[in-house]
């Protein structure tokens, strides 16, 4: 991980650091940054283009809630979901996700088609709930929607069952043994009892566009246990190819969920 240009603490400004080579990893802590290209506080969004190839691209955003802050997204609900009607076009996937319980907010997970990094910058940074301090930390991926649909095609209703997005964080230098192994966990995917509960899957990328650095999917299985297991028997995840893993209970999100 590196971290750039960090000088002292104000507590209302953010700290942004760049995970070089994997993709773009943007943190939250209270600090602010002297470096230009990774400039921006939460009183003014950042409006200079990250230093990235523009391409017409999906993006992954999850936005970790700061503890606390829970009542702050409340009063700002409104404003998030109008910020969002801007995207309703390019929305691939949205939704909140939960504690273990599904009682409580603990972030926000989005899934976009942006034309470029400089919109992605924008989508991250202007939105309210983060210009208010009510993220803890701001993930960005380029990705890659390997079932070219949205949640919203997603033909099964949750019933008993529940929905949750899973976080596959890439080990370094996993790249050939990733290729190798890419036409098996296609097939994987595209098992007839697996394929029913996974409702959007694909690969997490580096700033190119070309690295692989893990992957994000959004599925709908019976409990935590059963993606686990699910998880577990996955080509990638055999071949030790993942250095960490995210389960977060998830659900479908927007203004129409009320």
């Amino acid at each position: 991980m590196y971290t750039s240009g960090l000088v002292p603490p104000r507590l209302t400004i953010p700290e942004i650091i760049w995970e070089l080579g994997i993709g773009i990893y943007l943190i939250v802590k209270g600090y602010r940054t002297s470096s230009p290209a990774l400039a921006g506080t939460q009183e003014e969004a950042p409006t200079k283009a990250w230093e990235l190839p523009c391409l017409a691209v999906e993006y992954f955003f999850y936005c970790r809630g700061r503890p606390g802050t829970e009542a702050l997204a409340d009063e700002l609900a409104e404003a998030h979901w109008s910020f969002m009607d801007g995207y309703a076009e390019q929305m691939i996937a949205r939704g909140p996700t939960l504690t273990p319980d599904r009682t409580t907010w603990t972030g926000s997970m989005h899934l976009v088609d942006l034309p470029d990094a400089q919109a992605a910058r924008v989508f991250a940074f202007q939105e309210p709930f983060y210009r208010a301090g009510v993220y803890g930390e701001v993930l960005v991926r380029r990705w890659r929607n390997l079932l070219g649909r949205t949640m919203w095609d997603y033909p099964f209703e949750p019933g008993d069952d529940r929905r949750f997005l899973v976080i596959g964080h890439g080990q370094p230098g996993a790249e050939a043994a990733r290729q190798a192994l890419e036409v098996a966990q296609r097939r994987w995917f595209d098992q007839p009892g697996r394929r029913d509960g996974v409702i959007l899957h694909g690969p997490l990328l580096a700033d190119d566009g070309a690295g692989w650095v893990g992957s994000a999917l959004l599925v709908q299985l019976g409990d935590r246990a059963a993606v686990e297991a699910m998880w577990a028997d996955a080509p990638y995840v055999r071949a030790g190819l993942y250095g960490s893993v995210e389960i977060h209970d998830w659900q479908f999100g927007g203004r129409h969920q009320g």
